[in-house]
């Protein structure tokens, strides 16, 4: 009955109309490379957002919807985090946008912070079934993931005939319940509450399959071996070991994926990014780069503004009114930005944890164009490292650093084809195509060149990247395309270090904090991992306050812009949550009608 007390709203809480609106510049080129100058800054700043990824840019999109003067800055100079994409030779390529699932509800919520309808295309096509991934694991056929729930079973079902128990427990294990909210509700109530809460539930059960780790569930689920290597296929969606993963984040990517099927945005990665500077800009806001943060100030116990580090003449201040919000992981807010008094709690919960999988991206430009290749639109998940045989699947990020070789260990690789999956492409680059390869590496491997400038590392450095390029070009890209040997013009590989650098990440970490459990389920990393901080208007958003990936800094976002706006969990569960009350004050109508987009 609780839906009864609570009043609908015609607006979100907190809604000011603007005086006036701004020149939109925000879907120029140039808006992504908006260098930062204290001329810059708008005059009556009400919040600081740190960090341009994709939480950063839709908290301070939904804020300036509702009226909101928001600057972000970002120590790339390039906006969008791992939504940027850059050229090189003519090339263009994503960094971190590969695909998306569940676009219905991840896309509507872009879109709305945007108030623009921004477009995916889906992958796969009507002959492959809407195939958005293809699962490759030595010693068993090929398994197609195509886009449908029903599809998925059936493909299981007709894939492991000996097996129907199996199959079913499984979709039993993998369709929704109430133990899957538990982690994101808890960082919605106050924190009090959240320890005694945690103690009933883990007393009780509530938790049920959720807090153990992948390989747990999977193995009481099934003995056979090829099945676990489906359910463990796109593992490198979350990074590292389901021997450490939580079951809750590898049950929430498959289902994110099977239930609509992958989507690719149209023009790439950067339209979000510009959609969603435009709706910052229009509220009198900006969105600046080559902006390097090198403190929060606290003032009177409140987070009041940044010193934007500026040459050696000193830092710039930058003002907020009503706070700052921080999107740049909870590891960097707490060992960097803060000043020491205020960061014992969150550095004595983050111990417990470890930074997530860190990479090696290799991009390949092709001189031919999309529509003479012909290649597909779905990724290869390549996993020499998931025996078959023994049902064990090695990540590189659990081997001692002694015995790792990128040389030798078996490679281990997502691949892809952005020019394939965005139907615009031929528009931008009519002649040419590229692939995208990615591998799990740790930091520590790399760790020896870190202090030497980006770009002008030691030869042997750049030696070790051209051999690991040159071996997953091999033993990936042509092992399924050999037809594309001749039409290779371009191999650029980045390591760790180079997300470290323009990411900004701790150990160039790709996806925050590791899916642990207690990440998801120890009191103190609870209470330190969500919006709001022991210091007043200072906030966080980003993947460490929800899940991996794209769509968990979309949800984040929209967790953090909840609790700043004094939204709570009784009326987000009541459908009176800002995603409600933004879909009434949104231009775009099929936005304001669709039930399908909610935060949970």
């Amino acid at each position: 009955f609780y839906p009864l007390l609570i009043p609908h709203r015609s607006k979100p809480k907190g809604y000011r109309k603007l005086e006036k609106t701004y020149e939109v510049g925000g879907n120029r080129p140039s808006a992504l490379r908006d260098g930062f100058t204290s001329k810059k800054i708008p005059e009556d700043v009400d919040f600081v957002v740190v960090g341009s990824g994709v939480s950063g840019l839709v908290t301070g999109a939904v804020l300036s919807r509702v009226g909101k003067k928001v600057v972000v800055l970002e120590q790339h100079y390039l906006a969008g985090g791992c939504m940027h994409c850059f050229e090189e030779k003519g090339f263009e390529f994503d960094t971190g946008l590969h695909y998306m699932g569940r676009i219905t509800k991840y896309g509507g919520l872009l879109s709305l912070a945007a108030d623009k309808d921004i477009k995916f295309a889906r992958l796969g096509n009507e002959e492959n079934g809407w195939t958005y991934d293809k699962i490759v694991v030595n010693g068993a056929k090929d398994f197609d993931m195509r886009g449908d729930e029903r599809k998925f079973e059936e493909d299981l079902k007709a894939r492991f005939k000996d097996s129907p128990q199996d199959v079913e427990r499984v979709f039993k294990a993998l369709r929704g319940s109430l133990e899957d909210g538990y982690p994101f509700l808890l960082r919605m109530i106050p924190k009090w509450l959240v320890r005694p809460l945690v103690f009933l539930a883990k007393q009780n059960g509530w938790f049920g399959l959720a807090a153990k780790t992948a390989s747990e569930v999977i193995g009481s689920l099934t003995t056979n071996n090829k099945i676990k290597a489906v359910l463990l296929g796109t593992t490198g969606d979350e990074g590292g070991s389901p021997d450490k993963n939580c079951w809750l984040i590898r049950k929430g990517i498959l289902r994110h994926y099977i239930s609509e099927g992958g989507f690719y945005p149209v023009g790439g990665p950067s339209e979000i990014t510009k959609a969603l500077i435009a709706s910052i800009e229009k509220a009198g806001g900006r969105v600046l780069v080559r902006a390097n943060v090198e403190q929060i100030l606290v003032e009177g116990g409140r987070a009041t503004g940044v010193v934007v580090k500026k040459g050696s003449s000193g830092g710039v201040r930058v003002m907020a009114k009503e706070g700052v919000v921080s999107a740049v992981g909870t590891s960097v807010l707490y060992k960097k930005l803060l000043p020491p008094s205020l960061c014992k709690p969150g550095l004595t919960a983050i111990s417990k944890l470890r930074p997530s999988a860190q990479h090696i991206s290799v991009f390949v430009g092709l001189k031919k164009p999309k529509s003479e290749l012909k290649l597909p639109s779905y990724n290869y998940w390549v996993l020499p490292n998931m025996d078959v045989k023994t049902g064990k699947y090695f990540s590189p990020m659990e081997s001692d650093l002694k015995d790792y070789d990128p040389m030798s260990i078996p490679p281990m690789a997502f691949m892809g084809f952005p020019s394939a999956k965005d139907p615009s492409w031929e528009g931008r680059h009519p002649a040419k195509s590229v692939c995208c390869i990615i591998t799990e590496a740790p930091y520590d491997y790399f760790e020896a060149w870190a202090a030497q400038r980006s770009g002008r590392r030691e030869a042997n450095y750049n030696a070790i990247k051209e051999k690991i390029g040159k071996r997953l070009v091999d033993e990936i890209l042509l092992r399924f395309h050999p037809e594309l040997k001749d039409a290779i013009e371009f191999v650029e590989v980045g390591t760790p270090l180079s997300s470290e650098f323009y990411l900004g990440s701790e150990k160039g970490s790709s996806y925050g904090i590791a899916p642990d459990s207690d990440r998801f389920y120890d009191p103190d990393c609870i209470n330190t991992l969500r919006p709001d901080t022991n210091v007043s208007g200072l906030w966080i958003t980003g993947q460490d306050i929800a899940t991996a990936g794209i769509a968990g800094g979309i949800a984040a976002a929209y967790i953090t812009a909840s609790a700043i706006l004094g939204y709570g969990l009784v009326e987000t569960m009541a459908k009176r949550g800002l995603v409600d009350d933004m879909k009434k004050i949104s231009s775009v109508e099929k936005l304001r009608k669709d039930k399908r987009i909610k935060l949970v």
